[in-house]
């Protein structure tokens, strides 16, 4: 596919532009589980990120409502929060995704149950510290990242094997009961 690209400034720490701007970011996917996070909100189809030899290694793609959608007929949207499950042949590599900033602040409400929830920030965060709204109020059953690392009590303690929410990535977080949540650094 031979396609002329225009230049956008990449997302990443430090990078403050206005919100009428297009940006590109990119993430690392790896075979298996990918739970990615956008800080971009695009009309661009999934499957459009992806080389014309890494589509047909999409097992499925599961939205932030926990539906498994059609990455040839869905577009990257506002909820921002994907699983996406990839073959053990895919090689790992980064796809890029178009569109305008979504502001780091932005809110996630979460209903009581599972949530995929999107890292709107840019870096990294302590998670303890970005879930301390959760955690004060107990609202807090589970949290986890795509390779199991959890965020659970444990003897009246929160133990924290996941370490930092990062960009780009998605969290699986379960709660009590519905809440708001702006996780960012």
């Amino acid at each position: 596919m031979n396609q002329t690209r225009q230049s956008y400034p990449q997302i990443n720490a430090g990078v403050v532009e206005s919100s009428s701007k297009t940006y590109k970011q990119s993430i690392d996917l790896r075979s298996g589980y990918n739970l990615i996070s956008l800080r971009v909100d695009s009309t661009d189809f999934i499957v459009n990120a992806f080389s014309d030899s890494d589509k047909a290694k999409i097992e499925f793609v599961k939205n932030a409502d926990g539906n498994i959608v059609d990455p040839s007929t869905t577009a990257w949207n506002s909820s921002a929060a994907f699983m996406i499950k990839l073959s053990s042949d895919y090689n790992q590599s980064a796809i890029e995704i178009e569109g305008e900033l979504i502001p780091a602040g932005t809110q996630v409400s979460l209903a009581a149950g599972d949530n995929l929830v999107p890292y709107y920030g840019t870096g990294s965060i302590d998670a303890l510290d970005a879930l301390s709204s959760l955690i004060t109020a107990d609202n807090i059953v589970l949290v986890k990242d795509e390779k199991g690392n959890a965020i659970r009590l444990v003897n009246g303690s929160w133990l924290n094997t996941i370490g930092n929410f990062n960009e780009g990535e998605a969290y699986l977080i379960n709660v009590k009961s519905a809440a708001n949540i702006s996780l960012q650094n």
